[in-house]
């Protein structure tokens, strides 16, 4: 079940559950029957119940059903948090999702938790109107059923108490800083239900390798490749982009032109036929491309420390790119007149289209990068951009092309190939004969190759060793032998033939191989005798490339063959400036520059922190053989091929020769993969709503999962799991430690102590309780202040205190004849008290009860006598007096008859304080 299903079904179970609030709190304010007790939920309420019956000293049998709760969070964790809870439902509709919260303000609500259960066991319940259910009931008593009662009654006034909005409200302004705020860090219940959930049988726990998958150490980028090919196979193709992106920058740019060594590495090849995790990728940033989902967003500056970058290239781009995302002010210098590098005039349109790499640069710049173009560094240049930023990062990369030192290399028509690619990339006039050789074997000979073949011309290309040596990838050399192009091995020029001053031909010379060189390869020596000539109006020189570094003499930043010294993480020898990408190895790969790059952001982060650079770690990765027998498919499956453009259209235009999966081919092929462990994708880590998921090892505190199994839904291996499993580390549990509980227990006596002090414990001569009701002290000592009789006073008579008990008696009923009357008829309020706080009486003995004595105001008295007409047991009669002189009659109280029920306050027609 995907991650959608698991939240539908877990909203319907959560809106059941509200639904069903709503009719109970409905049923006790219009008094209809119900089959379902109407104050259910405080007795479903954990805390509420292990509260009040710690400070009664007694078990109370209507809390009996909150043991169905705590058994439940026992045997399947805080379900109740993330399944039932009204409050928590409602939390969950608005507010950011962040990880920016301290982890350690989740232990306040265990201090809470702790000082409302001391506090409790001094026989003080003030402090458990922190506990959500309450808050809510009260909120839904004081705030919502009023508002909604006085829109359908006619010139009504709200009778809102303003101090029942402040708890709600402030809850629900929390939930504007993070998301379930109150339920993270301060919920006393979900404290406690935490507590119980450490020991509870049914946890989570994600099936997890140390080893980690070929496919990933394989890549140079450090792209978490099992992660986005499981996301690729349940069809989500913008969570593969963003994971590629946490490593990698040129998600798109890779899918076109990465060699893609991870291939070579994948499990599945030992099985049947390695994945085509090159395709998946290409696939997956070529379809959120053209849907316009890939948006970036701009990285708040967090640092005030400035890096600059020498060198757009896919090495400078990606260190830019990883030092914006934490937070530091990123600047690129570029001599080009455009961004990207080898990227942008090394690579030829059939490979890599312009659209394509201006897509990622865009993102790039779009996350915060500031790129600047035309900026030639020279010795001064680049001692001003040293004093002006904390920390420098040279990516010049490989643009200068090394000469074959032979007589005629002058001559007109011979061109070297970096500047022939970079000519035509940058829209320049260029010129090959009909007849062109091209001298080398890397990547760079095969593509001006198959350029000059595209511009009309017939092309052979001239490699001193025999094809298994040829650095180019296999996979390009067969391309350029499909739609043309000759090769001849074991072949080198020694003569370069002019005519008029330009060339037209050269002198060539047989090679046979030899023993190894310094790079392992077999050296190639001349054979005697075997020269011979080969006419060419173009010789295209493509032996390798070296950086330009000239600026850098002074500058004390050692350099050796024409490449920068560094560390395994960058630094050179001068503190503060680092280096990477082809300046450094010479002409490599994207994905190895791309690599470079971010190991080097992480590098100057630590440098700019003064922290220490971080040491290499040893990886093991799963072999085939380890696998258990289990997880590998039952039957052999092809490998899905990538389609190609028509070999004539390939021959005469600059498309891309290569053709994209479709949706259908992608996630079946994606399919393919033998992983079955955790990826790593980290998918799981924001969809979690409190936050408890371990960004290292995706683990999870079971005190703090609420069971709403979006993890399980939005796993894309399966990797996650819900259940028993003996021997499992639960990553950061909570244990309280004796401070915590010390500091409570001295907050919870001082509290109690404090609140039965004169000075916080008062009682108002006006305040009159619900009829019934036990003697103040023992009436303090049982009200649970759950709000139920407010609930279901069908006159709504009782409202709650605010200090006119004192600070003990916070939010216990008293009755406000003004608001509403208490029924002669009606003993709701004791029937639905769970403590006793308010006896359950009979009719009978409930009008005997005394709740105070009536008394009237003749200075505002109009002598309507409505008051006599409405009192229940006929205490108000009619006797003589004067009003200005004249006789006149009143209402007069007997006080041996009166109960003190309030009917003849909230009758009296006299605006503002009754008479």
């Amino acid at each position: 079940m995907n991650t959608r299903r698991w939240r539908y079904l877990r909203q319907l179970v959560q809106l059941l559950a509200l639904g069903l609030f709503l009719y109970l709190f409905v049923a006790m304010t219009r008094e209809l029957k119900s089959p379902v007790p109407v104050n259910l939920f405080s007795r479903l309420d954990l805390l509420l119940a292990l509260s009040s019956m710690v400070a009664a000293r007694r078990f109370i049998i209507k809390f009996a059903p909150a043991l169905i709760v705590a058994l439940a969070t026992l045997a399947f964790g805080r379900f109740w948090c993330g399944w039932i809870c009204p409050l928590g439902t409602i939390l969950n509709l608005f507010g950011p999702v962040k990880r920016d919260i301290p982890q350690k303000l989740r232990q306040a609500k265990y201090y809470i938790l702790f000082t409302i259960l001391f506090a409790a066991l001094l026989a003080n319940l003030t402090l458990v109107f922190l506990d959500p259910i309450t808050i809510f009931l009260r909120a839904m008593a004081g705030v919502i059923y009023p508002g909604i009662k006085s829109a359908f009654e006619k010139g009504a006034k709200l009778p809102i108490q303003p101090a029942l909005i402040v708890p709600f409200a402030v809850i629900l302004a929390l939930n504007l800083i993070v998301r379930r705020f109150w339920c993270r860090y301060l919920c006393p219940l979900g404290a406690l239900m935490g507590l119980l959930s450490k020991v509870s049988w049914f946890k989570r726990y994600v099936e997890r390798m140390e080893e980690i998958a070929p496919c990933r150490v394989g890549c140079p980028a450090g792209t978490n490749v099992t992660g986005y090919v499981a996301l690729i196979s349940q069809g989500r193709f913008k969570e593969a982009v963003d994971l590629i992106r946490e490593a990698n920058p040129f998600p798109t740019v890779c899918g076109h032109v990465c060699p893609h060594r991870c291939e070579d590495e994948c499990n599945r090849g030992e099985f049947d036929e390695p994945l085509a995790i090159n395709a998946l990728e290409r696939f997956a940033a070529d379809y959120v491309l053209k849907s316009g989902e890939d948006k970036p967003k701009p990285t708040p500056i967090t640092r005030k420390e400035r890096v600059a970058i020498i060198g757009s290239g896919p090495a400078g781009l990606s260190a830019a790119y990883h030092l914006r995302r934490m937070g530091y002010r990123v600047k690129v210098f570029e001599r080009l007149p455009l961004p990207g590098g080898m990227l942008a005039v090394g690579i030829p349109r059939y490979r890599l289209p312009r659209e394509v790499l201006q897509k990622d640069i865009g993102y790039i710049e779009g996350s915060g990068v500031e790129i600047e173009t035309n900026v030639e560094v020279d010795k001064q240049r680049f001692e001003q951009i040293r004093r002006e930023y904390d920390a420098v990062f040279i990516s010049v990369g490989a643009h200068k092309s090394r000469k074959l030192k032979v007589e005629g290399e002058d001559l007109e028509g011979v061109v070297h190939g970096v500047d022939f690619l970079r000519d035509l990339n940058l829209g320049r006039e260029v010129r090959v004969g009909k007849k062109v050789a091209v001298i080398g074997g890397g990547d760079v000979a095969i593509d001006v190759a198959r350029c000059a073949l595209r511009l009309g011309s017939e092309v052979t290309i001239f490699y001193r060793r025999s094809r298994k040596e040829m650095p180019a990838r296999m996979e390009e050399v067969e391309e350029a032998e499909e739609e043309g192009v000759k090769i001849e091995y074991l072949v080198t020029p020694t003569r370069f033939i002019g005519k008029n001053g330009k060339v037209a031909g050269m002198e060539c010379i047989r090679m046979k191989l030899g023993a190894p060189d310094e790079t392992g390869r077999p050296r190639p020596i001349p054979i005697e005798g075997s020269e011979f000539t080969v006419d060419a109006d173009t010789v295209i020189l493509a032996i390798g490339q070296s950086s330009e570094l000239d600026f850098l003499e002074g500058s004390g930043v050692e350099t050796q063959r024409g490449r920068i010294v560094t560390d395994s993480q960058g630094m050179t020898t001068q503190s503060g400036i680092f280096a990477g990408g082809d300046a450094v190895t010479g002409p490599a790969t994207v994905a190895e520059a791309v690599g470079m790059g971010r190991r080097a952001a992480i590098a100057i982060d630590r440098y700019l922190r003064g922290e220490p650079l971080p040491k290499e770690e040893e990886i093991k990765t799963i072999k085939f053989e380890e696998i258990p027998r289990d997880k590998l498919p039952k039957e052999k499956k092809a490998r899905t091929r990538v389609s190609k453009i028509p070999l004539e259209r390939r021959r005469k235009s600059f498309d891309e020769v290569r053709m994209g999966l479709s949706r259908e081919e992608a996630m079946e092929e994606a399919g393919r993969c033998l992983n079955w462990s955790c990826a790593g994708c980290a998918n799981c880590v924001p969809r979690c709503p409190m936050d408890t998921i371990s960004e290292e090892d995706f683990s999870s505190d079971p005190a703090e999962c609420i069971m709403c199994l979006n993890c399980l839904g939005s796993c894309p291996v399966g990797a996650t799991k819900f259940g028993r499993k003996p021997g499992l580390n639960w990553g950061y549990e909570y244990d309280p430690s004796r401070r915590q509980l010390l500091a409570s227990l001295a907050t919870g006596v001082l509290g109690a102590l404090l609140l039965r002090t004169k000075l916080f414990r008062w009682k108002s001569p006006h305040l009159l309780r619900p009829p019934g009701a036990r003697p103040e002290e023992e009436f303090l000592a049982k009200c649970v202040h759950c709000g139920q009789c407010l609930k279901v006073c069908p006159n709504h008579a009782l409202r709650p205190t605010l200090l006119e008990a004192g600070l003990e008696g916070f939010w216990t009923p008293m009755l406000v004849p003004r608001s509403g009357f208490c029924d002669y008829d009606c003993n709701a309020c004791g029937q639905v008290c769970p403590t006793g706080a308010i006896p359950a009486l009979p009719l009978e003995e409930k009008r005997k009860q005394v709740i105070g004595t009536a008394y009237v105001n003749r200075d505002r008295c109009i002598s309507c006598m409505m008051c006599k007409g409405v009192c229940p047991v006929g205490a108000i009669e009619e006797v003589e007096g004067e009003r200005e002189g004249m006789p006149a009659l009143f209402p007069q109280v007997n006080p041996d008859l009166c109960i003190g029920c309030g009917t003849c306050e909230y009758t009296c027609p006299v605006e503002g304080e009754a008479a």
